[in-house]
């Protein structure tokens, strides 16, 4: 049976990944991650090792967090689906980055030299062992010295990880909040009811959201709002007409965001598709007009 701390860490990263436009060699890359995941001895100490890789390093210290609420918190299970998606969404910035920066050819050499750290660990922390009297006090009170000690090395890493926290927390309510009233303005365009200052409104609004999407590190949710904004502002310079097609396209971004965003285990691979066919006639309308 799978210990329960690598099946909620790698269900984390696998569904965090699902937010990224992975490549076939990132998605190797992926594999490989969650291979080592799962084969890892001792988990907590495969965290620290991967601390150590300049690659790894601040998607270790998202994991290490992970880690310990699992460890040092009694699990609610009524709670456990939002600690879930907050902690998917904790993880996606930087897992980005360290697939951007990885190889399956270089994650390899990186995996030779995390089994050496992850060697050399346990053979210290077996010479402790046999120096223990109690065992489950001593391991515990060296578990919070090693804490303490990572959380002053990583310190500047940690002010982020505090700055994100508060920002993770706001993302999902920032993103979603203007869904259903855009979905009344599409409905509006359909009818021919709607106003310029409305279409310049949601235009601003999607244009903050991509900013707020590309920080977060979700390439698809940032690409959906912009082609929103774009396609809002050609609506306002009337280059666009507001056609059943359009506005279905439209609607089509905001069901990606939507399932992107609560992270629902659904296909939406038939409204990405068309989602990013639309912002591709968008271009090409625009270079026509320009």
């Amino acid at each position: 049976m799978m210990d329960l701390k690598k099946q909620y860490i790698i269900q984390t990263i696998s569904v965090a990944a699902n937010n990224l436009r992975l490549s076939s060699e990132k998605i190797e890359v992926l594999g490989l991650l969650k291979e080592t995941i799962l084969n890892a001895g001792d988990l907590e100490t495969l965290i620290a090792s991967m601390k150590k890789i300049t690659q790894f390093s601040k998607l270790a210290i998202k994991l290490q967090e992970i880690y310990n609420y699992l460890k040092l918190n009694k699990i609610d299970f009524l709670k456990l689906s939002d600690k879930f998606k907050e902690h998917t969404q904790l993880v996606v910035k930087d897992l980005n980055l360290a697939l951007d920066a990885l190889t399956p050819n270089s994650y390899n050499a990186i995996n030779i030299k995390l089994n050496e750290f992850s060697l050399n660990s346990s053979t210290d922390g077996h010479r402790d062992e046999s120096l223990t009297i109690d065992f489950t006090d001593r391991k515990s009170l060296l578990t919070d010295k090693m804490r303490t000690a990572r959380i002053k090395e990583n310190y500047i890493f940690e002010e982020e990880t505090n700055d994100d926290q508060l920002f993770f927390q706001n993302f999902e309510a920032t993103i979603l909040k203007p869904v259903k009233e855009i979905e009344l303005v599409l409905k509006n365009l359909g009818n021919g009811e709607f106003k310029s200052t409305e279409l310049r409104q949601y235009e601003s609004v999607m244009r903050v959201n991509a900013s707020l999407s590309e920080k977060f590190g979700t390439e698809i949710t940032t690409e959906m709002h912009n082609i929103l904004a774009r396609a809002f502002r050609m609506l306002q310079l009337k280059e666009l007409n507001p056609e059943k097609e359009m506005i279905e396209a439209m609607r089509a971004c905001l069901i990606v965001i939507v399932a992107l965003v609560r992270n629902k285990d659904i296909d939406i691979t038939y409204y990405l598709n068309r989602a990013e066919d639309f912002g591709k006639k968008l271009q090409t309308l625009k270079m026509r007009n320009s």
